[in-house]
């Protein structure tokens, strides 16, 4: 029923049908997403140095030509949040369904070229290929809507991923 018919039935003392929103096929895949991300612990939302190598050799590809030096936000929006997009999970979950227990927590800058922090961290650790990186871009869910990922990222730093991350990797 319209607004209009909704309001004549209770003036006549029916009552009005209750509208019900059709359902959305997101809305599932979200819920799901959600769910495994709450039921991994954020110190295992982790992914190889392998898996960070395959990724660079994904924004080599993409990004051959005039963009050949992307920072960390070009690589999220075209690479990462697209892979993402279906399942509502992070990167690091994505390809790590039942998580992967982080070794080493590694911070980044945004606009920073994402194939040389990629260099960078590679260049440090000997064991680079085994070795499980908690890094932010790849472990929280970037296609989640700000309010969700609000509440995923705690309302204290203390409560964040991040800290718990960062007390896992000791």
């Amino acid at each position: 029923l319209d607004v209009k018919s909704k309001a004549v039935a209770q003036r006549q003392g029916a009552r009005p049908e209750v509208l019900h929103p059709a359902p959305d096929p997101r809305s599932e895949q979200q819920t799901a997403g959600e769910e495994q991300m709450r039921a991994i612990h954020p110190g295992h939302w982790g992914i190889t140095g392998m898996q960070l190598k395959e990724l660079a050799n994904q924004v080599v590809q993409k990004f051959i030509g005039d963009r050949e030096n992307p920072n960390v936000y070009q690589v999220v929006d075209e690479i990462i949040k697209p892979a993402c997009l279906a399942r509502h999970v992070s990167y690091a979950v994505l390809l790590n369904p039942d998580g992967k227990e982080c070794s080493t927590f590694a911070t980044h800058a945004w606009f920073e070229s994402f194939l040389q922090f990629v260099r960078d961290v590679e260049q440090y650790f000997l064991d680079f290929e085994t070795r499980v990186f908690w890094i932010c871009f790849a472990a929280n869910p970037q296609t989640w809507a700000a309010e969700r990922l609000q509440v995923l990222l705690g309302f204290t730093a203390m409560q964040s991923p991040f800290a718990i991350a960062m007390e896992k990797c000791k």
